[in-house]
């Protein structure tokens, strides 16, 4: 799993553990927040399509 990733579902965790959001992420839903951090991070035939950080996060969130 991506660092990003990793880190968007601890996040989710303890909304979770602290009553913020209703339901757990399951395994299938921390499955596809991967699959969205790691195309918007991924380079394509040595080009990055998304440069700043800020696009990328805009871009996962928007996405999810």
């Amino acid at each position: 799993m991506h660092k990003i990733s990793q880190l968007l579902c601890e996040a989710y965790a303890e909304l979770h553990r602290k009553g913020q959001v209703q339901f757990p992420l399951y395994k299938k839903q921390e499955q596809a927040i991967d699959a969205v951090v790691k195309t918007v991070n991924a380079n394509y035939f040595g080009v990055e399509r998304f440069l700043t950080p800020l696009y990328r996060l805009l871009l996962i969130l928007i996405l999810k």
